[in-house]
């Protein structure tokens, strides 16, 4: 009967790097035991064929001669074909010798060891010889299907088993992660690793990280022993020092010294050794023209100085939330592209904003930022553009008799697919476009006109926050204003913000000034205000007496102010502050309140001793967000009204 051994072979060196022993020989062997038996994992004893594959844990590296006295125990080999993969056939084959008498192969327990030359797709070490090594005792769980009995093994090595194997073959590994200060994966960087050394720092090798960020490098110790002469190589018995440069897209983002090397975790690296690295996400240090948000706030210009904008994202001293259109402003400098006056002058530069939404959903647009906003969930567009349409600047020239001006509109269609914006294009443009400009172009506006004198505008982009918000309004419960939020509450949402510049064409960008943390809100306040008769029931048209009870519901995540008034129709009482607890306050939540954590106020209050005449009265409850548009805190949001008669006589 013919019996199918099938499987794969590898070693591991962390969870989720294998190589698999492709080019090795699996060499099978009957036990050293007679065949009787294999020693079962809890300890019992397996004897003929099981149900269950059984194997016995017996990893070992064999001396020359111990390979060579197993000779003879030889059951079969076969070549480990690629990733890791083998097939054998046993059947009528005989184990003779000293280890037992003549017998075909039945099914019992077999040893499974493999023989390496040298290490899968690696340069073979100096010494020649093989190594070969025991990796178990299997009893394999044999299956009768239609050709005989077939069964499948997979095993990998563990870490420590494989990488001591890499060091018999003198080779060492070095792997991680990179990722950025935001947590995010780095994809597409090159990693180069050195080994500080005593005179000249060794260049061990390079790699170019996968889309989750890892990154492997294999060396050996010739790699990290290069010292040149006279001086001896003095670490001849020690790991290399490492330490590390990334580079993406022509930039370096990190670039440590030897004396990263030189660090407790650094020092003496052992044969299979991860080492994960953190990029910055943004270089605050490199030149930058974005200056500020609207006319109101200046951006960070480092880590350490916030400026208008705290840790948290909030704005100003009000401590506000970005919300609506606002302008990302700065400084456009007309010498880069407005003079003309040379024909071989093509000066220009490109700039772009990479938007960041750091709730939790996504990366809106690193290296592409798109204008149309794409969400992470389905797919569909959210909320229109990211991008909204703003003046950069003001163009001004002087025919005889009169002087022509008109403004330079960045629109849509100049924000390309990457997100570059080209400034010379876009004044080009307003040129040549009756709808923006004249019908004419700066060449001739120049030749005929004189100069042409640019008036840079703040605004460098307008960016579209309701394209980075997705909360809603929190909505009421008709009917029943005891009831509370329930659970309809707001979460508070962040965006992060990248400028970049370059001269046309280039594939390297300063990656000038980044504002990791902006509190972002699009949704409106959630009121409730109602007034009760002395039954209980809401106030009618109809005359009222008796007491009187108002019940209010205020919340917003950023709210700024609320207060309730209640007024005559012959305006006798109008905003008068409570005498006493037992009345409304005025204000029920403070003036230009700053605090983020006030979120919500309700009461109930008699407000019986105001209504101290018969007369109409209106109560109102008007409320304010902690909301700005860069330019100017958002007005109030009106007021929510109760009218009702009261009969002040008791009727």
């Amino acid at each position: 009967m013919t019996f199918t051994f099938t499987g794969s072979v590898c070693g591991r060196i962390a969870a989720g790097i294998q190589d698999p022993l492709t080019g090795g020989t699996l060499r099978l062997y009957w036990p050293d035991d007679g065949g009787q038996g294999v020693e079962r994992a809890d300890g019992g004893e397996l004897t003929g064929r099981r149900d269950i594959s059984q194997q016995r844990g017996s990893f070992q590296v064999l001396e020359p001669e111990t390979v060579e006295a197993k000779s003879e125990r030889l059951l079969e080999e076969v070549e480990i074909e690629a990733d890791g993969e083998f097939t054998v056939e046993l059947g009528e084959r005989e184990r003779g010798g000293d280890a037992g008498s003549d017998a075909d192969y039945q099914g019992g327990p077999f040893q499974a060891d493999v023989r390496l030359d040298q290490l899968p797709d690696k340069q073979p070490r100096n010494s020649a010889d093989p190594i070969q090594f025991t990796i178990a005792t299997i009893m394999p769980d044999w299956q009768e299907d239609e050709t005989g009995m077939a069964a499948t093994w997979h095993h990998c090595l563990t870490a420590k088993q494989w990488c001591g194997i890499q060091a018999m073959f003198g080779w060492w590994t070095v792997h991680g992660q990179v990722t950025d200060t935001f947590g995010q994966q780095v994809g597409n960087a090159t990693v180069t690793a050195f080994d500080a050394d005593i005179v000249e720092d060794d260049r061990i090798g390079s790699d170019t990280t996968d889309a989750t960020g890892r990154y492997r490098i294999d060396y050996r110790k010739p790699d990290f022993e290069k010292t040149p002469t006279p001086w001896p190589p003095i670490e001849l018995e020690h790991g290399p020092d490492l330490y590390f440069a990334v580079e993406r897209g022509g930039d370096v983002e990190l670039d440590e010294t030897r004396s990263d090397g030189r660090q407790p975790d650094r020092e003496d690296a052992g044969h299979c050794e991860r080492i994960d690295l953190t990029i910055p996400a943004f270089d605050f240090d490199t030149p930058t023209l974005w200056t500020g948000i609207g006319t109101d706030f200046t951006v960070p210009s480092g880590p350490s100085d916030l400026n208008d904008i705290d840790a948290e994202g909030y704005m100003g001293a009000g401590k506000y939330a970005l919300t609506g259109n606002p302008n990302m402003t700065g400084n456009i400098s007309e010498d880069e592209f407005m003079d003309r006056s040379d024909p071989s002058n093509t000066d220009s530069i490109e700039y772009r904003f990479a938007v960041f939404d750091t709730t939790g959903r996504s990366l809106l647009n690193n290296t592409t930022p798109p204008s149309d906003l794409k969400d992470a969930d389905n797919g569909q567009i959210v909320n229109g553009r990211l991008f909204s349409s703003t003046d950069i600047g003001t163009i001004q020239y002087f025919p005889s008799g009169g002087e022509i001006s008109f403004d330079v509109t960045l629109k849509e269609k100049h924000v390309g697919s990457d997100g570059w914006i080209d400034v010379r294009a876009v004044v080009d443009d307003a040129f040549t476009e009756p709808d923006t400009g004249p019908a004419t172009d700066l060449k001739s506006a120049l030749e005929n006109h004189g100069p042409v004198h640019w008036d840079d505008a703040d605004p460098l982009i307008g960016i579209n926050t309701n394209a980075v918000t997705s909360e809603s309004t929190p909505s009421s419960n008709p009917g029943d204003i005891d009831d509370a939020l329930r659970d309809e509450t707001t979460r508070t949402e962040k965006m992060a913000v990248r400028f970049e510049i370059r001269q046309p064409g280039s594939t390297s960008a300063d990656r000038g000034k980044t504002v990791t943390s902006i509190v972002v809100n699009n949704t409106g306040i959630f009121r409730e205000l109602e007034v009760f008769n002395s039954d209980g029931n809401p106030v009618t048209c109809q005359g009222q007496s008796g007491d009187m009870t108002l019940k209010f519901n205020v919340y917003h995540p950023h709210l700024r102010d609320a207060n309730l008034s209640i007024k005559a129709n012959d305006e006798s009482a109008d905003n008068i502050a409570p005498p006493d607890a037992a009345n409304p306050p005025n204000e029920v939540i403070p003036g230009d309140n700053t605090d983020p954590t006030t979120e919500s106020a309700s009461g109930s209050f008699d407000i019986t001793k105001k209504l101290d005449h018969t007369c109409a009265y209106s109560v109102t409850l008007w409320t304010q967000r902690r909301l700005h548009t860069g330019d100017g805190a958002v007005s109030g949001d009106g007021t929510v009204e109760e009218t009702f008669y009261y009969d002040d006589s008791g009727s």
